[in-house]
């Protein structure tokens, strides 16, 4: 049951690349003059995730495991990174080589340096997802913050990319306190290119002329990797 509730409407391939030693600005004027034909979708904003997990962190250890079947939760909003926030609950799914994700609107939620599980957790109550899914997202517990700054373009046919850059993390586990910070250098922006199930948009040819280099990206799991590193 708890499978099902999750599986999103809509699946999706999603590439990711990161381009380093340049800025969001070279990255955008590449893209630009790409043959696709991109364009601005949507204004540039900054993202906040507040993302969730098991006090033993079993989401962080399915990505690292790879399994083909996985979801990770986290509140997103976005502008100002505190204050009195409306996030929204998202369940982000992957099956195999296609994502997609599942949403619903959570409760206010004040964010701050003494940000508590607690008040997590009544934002999550708020969600109205379903008895079923309430059982599960009682299991789960605050990880991390993290925010960056992304553009939204689209192709002449379709095809959705991001870039984001100026990435900063909070570690909340295992306290829960906006009381350490993770700035990835500058020269780091990452492009997500997004297309629907059923399309195979060539990624060697969207990466022809572009100075990136394809690899396996996760927010969640490097902020995440960072900080596990500084504790050990």
């Amino acid at each position: 049951m708890i499978a099902e509730a999750l599986r999103p409407l809509v699946l999706r391939h999603e590439r990711k690349f990161v381009a380093r030693g340049v800025v969001v600005g070279q990255v955008l004027a590449a893209v630009r003059l790409h043959p696709w034909n991109f364009r601005t979708a949507h204004p540039p904003r900054h993202v906040n995730n507040l993302y969730l997990d098991t006090p033993d962190l079993a989401t962080y250890r399915a990505n690292v495991d790879g399994l083909a079947l996985r979801v990770k939760f986290r509140l997103r909003w976005y502008g100002e990174p505190r204050g009195e926030v409306r996030p929204t609950l998202e369940a982000k799914c992957r099956e195999g080589e296609l994502n997609g994700k599942r949403s619903w609107a959570a409760g206010p939620l004040r964010v701050d340096r003494d940000l508590d599980s607690a008040g997590v957790r009544r934002s999550l109550e708020a969600a109205g997802a379903g008895p079923v899914l309430a059982g599960l997202f009682r299991e789960l517990v605050p990880v991390l913050v993290n925010r960056y700054h992304r553009h939204y373009l689209v192709s002449a046919d379709g095809v959705r990319l991001t870039l984001d850059d100026g990435l900063v993390a909070h570690r909340l586990w295992p306290w829960p306190r906006l009381d350490t910070d993770l700035r990835r250098p500058a020269g780091r922006v990452i492009i997500e290119l997004k297309y629907p199930e059923g399309r195979s948009p060539s990624a060697e040819g969207f990466r022809l002329g572009l100075p990136l280099r394809l690899e396996r990206s996760s927010k969640y799991a490097s902020a995440l990797e960072a900080f596990l590193a500084v504790m050990a």
